[in-house]
Protein backbone atom coordinates (compact mmCIF):
# COMPACT_ATOMS: atom_id res chain seq x y z
CA UNK A 1 0.00 0.00 0.00
CA UNK A 2 1.33 3.21 -0.46
CA UNK A 3 -0.49 6.40 -0.09
CA UNK A 4 0.74 9.98 -0.75
CA UNK A 5 -0.92 13.33 0.34
CA UNK A 6 -0.05 17.07 -0.93
CA UNK A 7 -1.48 20.05 -0.09
CA UNK A 8 -1.24 22.82 -1.01
CA UNK A 9 -2.95 25.54 0.75
CA UNK A 10 -3.33 29.52 -0.38
CA UNK A 11 -1.48 30.31 2.48
CA UNK A 12 1.69 28.68 4.21
CA UNK A 13 3.94 26.42 2.49
CA UNK A 14 2.93 23.33 0.55
CA UNK A 15 3.35 19.86 2.38
CA UNK A 16 3.81 16.34 1.28
CA UNK A 17 3.70 13.07 3.22
CA UNK A 18 3.50 9.33 1.44
CA UNK A 19 3.07 6.44 3.26
CA UNK A 20 4.72 3.38 2.02
CA UNK A 21 3.76 -0.10 4.22
CA UNK A 22 4.05 -3.67 2.95
CA UNK A 23 2.96 -6.06 5.42
CA UNK A 24 3.18 -10.75 5.10
CA UNK A 25 0.97 -12.79 7.25
CA UNK A 26 1.53 -16.37 8.44
CA UNK A 27 -1.87 -18.67 9.03
CA UNK A 28 -1.85 -21.87 8.87
CA UNK A 29 -5.15 -23.74 7.32
CA UNK A 30 -5.29 -26.76 9.38
CA UNK A 31 -3.97 -25.58 12.68
CA UNK A 32 -4.40 -22.20 13.83
CA UNK A 33 -2.67 -22.41 16.80
CA UNK A 34 0.16 -20.44 15.85
CA UNK A 35 -0.19 -17.50 13.70
CA UNK A 36 1.96 -14.29 12.65
CA UNK A 37 2.10 -11.11 11.06
CA UNK A 38 4.73 -8.62 9.80
CA UNK A 39 5.24 -5.40 8.84
CA UNK A 40 7.17 -2.34 7.33
CA UNK A 41 5.94 1.19 6.70
CA UNK A 42 8.38 3.99 5.72
CA UNK A 43 7.10 7.59 6.26
CA UNK A 44 8.42 10.96 4.62
CA UNK A 45 6.93 14.19 5.08
CA UNK A 46 7.83 16.92 3.72
CA UNK A 47 6.13 20.27 5.19
CA UNK A 48 7.89 23.20 3.49
CA UNK A 49 10.74 24.79 5.23
CA UNK A 50 9.72 23.74 8.63
CA UNK A 51 9.59 19.69 8.57
CA UNK A 52 11.71 17.19 6.58
CA UNK A 53 11.19 13.79 8.48
CA UNK A 54 11.55 9.95 7.07
CA UNK A 55 10.57 7.15 9.56
CA UNK A 56 11.48 3.75 9.24
CA UNK A 57 9.00 1.33 11.07
CA UNK A 58 9.66 -2.68 11.08
CA UNK A 59 7.05 -4.74 13.58
CA UNK A 60 5.94 -8.33 14.31
CA UNK A 61 2.58 -9.08 15.99
CA UNK A 62 2.80 -12.95 16.92
CA UNK A 63 -0.44 -14.98 18.73
CA UNK A 64 -0.36 -18.71 20.34
CA UNK A 65 -2.87 -20.40 21.72
CA UNK A 66 -1.93 -22.66 24.60
CA UNK A 67 -5.09 -24.69 24.95
CA UNK A 68 -8.58 -23.74 24.17
CA UNK A 69 -8.99 -21.22 26.93
CA UNK A 70 -5.73 -19.01 26.94
CA UNK A 71 -4.51 -17.10 24.45
CA UNK A 72 -0.78 -15.45 24.42
CA UNK A 73 0.10 -12.61 22.31
CA UNK A 74 3.22 -10.49 21.32
CA UNK A 75 4.48 -7.45 20.00
CA UNK A 76 7.61 -6.33 19.03
CA UNK A 77 8.53 -3.21 16.95
CA UNK A 78 11.55 -0.44 16.20
CA UNK A 79 11.66 2.66 14.44
CA UNK A 80 14.42 4.92 13.49
CA UNK A 81 13.54 8.11 12.50
CA UNK A 82 15.57 11.15 11.02
CA UNK A 83 14.19 14.71 11.50
CA UNK A 84 15.55 17.81 10.03
CA UNK A 85 19.11 15.78 10.79
CA UNK A 86 17.98 14.60 14.21
CA UNK A 87 17.65 11.47 14.27
CA UNK A 88 15.61 9.02 17.08
CA UNK A 89 15.14 5.20 18.14
CA UNK A 90 12.66 3.60 19.90
CA UNK A 91 11.63 -0.17 19.96
CA UNK A 92 8.49 -1.13 21.71
CA UNK A 93 7.91 -4.75 23.06
CA UNK A 94 4.47 -5.92 24.57
CA UNK A 95 2.60 -8.47 25.56
CA UNK A 96 -1.29 -10.22 26.11
CA UNK A 97 -2.19 -13.56 28.32
CA UNK A 98 -5.97 -13.81 27.47
CA UNK A 99 -8.22 -16.50 29.29
CA UNK A 100 -11.98 -16.98 28.04
CA UNK A 101 -13.92 -17.37 31.03
CA UNK A 102 -16.94 -18.75 28.69
CA UNK A 103 -18.09 -18.95 25.14
CA UNK A 104 -18.94 -14.99 24.87
CA UNK A 105 -16.40 -13.34 28.10
CA UNK A 106 -12.63 -12.80 28.29
CA UNK A 107 -10.52 -11.53 30.55
CA UNK A 108 -6.93 -9.99 29.87
CA UNK A 109 -3.74 -9.22 31.56
CA UNK A 110 -1.37 -6.76 29.45
CA UNK A 111 2.33 -5.09 29.72
CA UNK A 112 4.75 -3.05 27.44
CA UNK A 113 8.08 -1.40 27.35
CA UNK A 114 9.18 1.65 25.28
CA UNK A 115 12.93 1.73 24.78
CA UNK A 116 14.04 5.41 23.62
CA UNK A 117 17.76 6.43 23.05
CA UNK A 118 19.22 3.32 22.39
CA UNK A 119 17.30 1.37 24.70
CA UNK A 120 19.02 3.59 28.11
CA UNK A 121 15.42 5.68 28.64
CA UNK A 122 12.46 2.75 28.68
CA UNK A 123 8.90 3.50 29.51
CA UNK A 124 6.41 0.89 31.41
CA UNK A 125 2.60 0.08 30.39
CA UNK A 126 0.55 -2.54 32.77
CA UNK A 127 -3.43 -2.97 32.47
CA UNK A 128 -6.35 -5.72 32.41
CA UNK A 129 -9.40 -5.43 30.54
CA UNK A 130 -12.57 -7.23 30.12
CA UNK A 131 -14.11 -8.00 26.56
CA UNK A 132 -17.48 -9.44 25.72
CA UNK A 133 -18.64 -10.76 22.56
CA UNK A 134 -21.90 -9.42 21.56
CA UNK A 135 -22.58 -11.37 18.59
CA UNK A 136 -20.55 -13.51 15.97
CA UNK A 137 -17.46 -11.43 15.15
CA UNK A 138 -18.48 -8.04 16.99
CA UNK A 139 -16.46 -7.94 20.65
CA UNK A 140 -16.87 -5.18 23.25
CA UNK A 141 -13.86 -4.39 25.44
CA UNK A 142 -13.14 -2.27 28.11
CA UNK A 143 -10.09 -2.06 30.24
CA UNK A 144 -7.71 0.16 32.19
CA UNK A 145 -3.49 0.79 32.12
CA UNK A 146 -2.17 1.52 35.95
CA UNK A 147 0.99 2.74 34.32
CA UNK A 148 1.38 4.04 30.15
CA UNK A 149 3.05 5.48 27.03
CA UNK A 150 2.44 7.07 23.97
CA UNK A 151 4.09 6.57 20.51
CA UNK A 152 1.75 7.24 17.67
CA UNK A 153 4.16 5.53 15.30
CA UNK A 154 5.18 1.86 16.70
CA UNK A 155 1.59 2.41 19.21
CA UNK A 156 -0.81 3.54 16.74
CA UNK A 157 -3.96 2.05 18.50
CA UNK A 158 -2.95 3.33 21.72
CA UNK A 159 -2.95 0.16 23.13
CA UNK A 160 -0.49 1.13 26.05
CA UNK A 161 -1.64 4.62 26.96
CA UNK A 162 -2.36 5.26 30.72
CA UNK A 163 -6.43 5.43 31.69
CA UNK A 164 -9.38 4.17 30.76
CA UNK A 165 -10.18 2.93 27.62
CA UNK A 166 -13.03 1.29 25.84
CA UNK A 167 -13.16 -0.90 22.33
CA UNK A 168 -15.07 -2.26 19.44
CA UNK A 169 -13.85 -4.34 17.16
CA UNK A 170 -15.42 -6.56 14.51
CA UNK A 171 -13.59 -9.20 12.34
CA UNK A 172 -13.98 -9.42 8.90
CA UNK A 173 -14.23 -12.62 7.07
CA UNK A 174 -15.04 -14.23 3.81
CA UNK A 175 -18.75 -14.87 5.22
CA UNK A 176 -18.55 -11.20 6.46
CA UNK A 177 -18.94 -9.62 2.47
Amino acid sequence: KDTLRYESPEDGDDSMTNTFTVGMAYRPRRNNKYHSLFFFQNKETRDGEDEDCSTNILSTHQNYEINEDVLISGRAGAKQEDCNGFETDAALFDGRVTWDINRRLDVDLHAGVLATDAMSEKSYSAGVGVNYLLKENLRLGVGYNVKGFDDDDLDPENYNDQGFYMGLQYKFDEKSL
